[in-house]
């Protein structure tokens, strides 16, 4: 789907693909052979970002080459994964402090009422920061609005149940431009005035998570900020492992 995006406007690019089990040096030096100014790593296994980086480091930390750079994908910020010490590969490290950036779901709403308690409950729960994590609130916010769905298919055709019509309902979470009422906040203790509010026969609702506004267009269809992430040096963090910087937001 990027690639497609990318060259529709005359930009240049070559698409690699890869699977299971094939030999990433291999896969590595067909990318490079090209000449790209950067590389788009996606990948589901995160071991195969670090091993294909390896490969890269050469290619990327060529002498003139400062432009050159490495963009990953939210699957890969993992500070386990990218907790490369200088001393066992310099290349490596060099690449992963110096030319790499990566992009992951924003929290766009952290100073909100409803992501400070949700931070705060699940630091208590889990001892987890959800900072750290920007899946852990959009999951949360999710859980929710499929479970909104669920009560509109379930009212609609309580014996038949569809995706279709839990989609449907998920669309019936509207844009505030289109619903003038009142915010329902997303959590346990709203969840009965949203299941409430889902169960009449139109429902047309205007929902916020802890992720900030959620809003859903008439295709069902809704959008969300994504952050631009660094990793930082290991010097500023804990144990040795990368902590990342918010560069900027798209």
């Amino acid at each position: 789907v990027f690639f497609n995006e990318f060259v529709k406007d005359g930009r240049l690019a070559e698409f690699v693909p890869f699977t299971e089990g094939d030999d990433l040096k291999t896969i590595a030096d067909t990318a490079a052979n090209y000449q790209p100014d950067a590389f788009l790593i996606v990948a589901i296994d995160s071991s195969d970002t670090l091993e294909l980086m390896r490969q890269f480091s050469g290619y990327i930390l060529e002498s003139g080459k400062e432009h050159r750079i490495v963009y990953l994908t939210d699957g890969s910020k993992s500070d386990l994964l990218l907790a490369v010490d200088q001393d066992d590969d310099e290349q490596l490290h060099e690449v992963i402090f110096h030319r790499t950036v990566g992009t992951a779901p924003a929290s766009p709403d952290p100073a909100g009422s409803l992501y400070k308690a949700f931070e705060t409950s699940i630091d208590k729960e889990f001892s987890v920061k959800a900072s750290d994590h920007s899946f852990i609130g959009h999951t949360y916010d999710a859980a929710y609005v499929a479970s909104a769905g669920l009560v509109y298919a379930l009212r609609q055709e309580p014996n038949i149940l569809t995706g279709v019509t839990v989609a449907r309902g998920m669309s019936a979470l509207s844009d505030p431009a289109v619903v003038k009422d009142q915010q329902i906040g997303i959590g346990f203790g709203s969840w009965p005035e949203l299941k409430a509010a889902m169960q009449v026969s139109s429902p047309v609702v205007n929902i916020r998570g802890v992720t900030g506004d959620l809003d859903f267009d008439k295709n069902g269809e809704t959008t969300a900020t994504l952050e631009v992430w660094q990793p930082c040096n290991t010097n500023a963090c804990t144990a040795g492992s990368p902590c990342f910087a918010q560069v900027g937001a798209i």
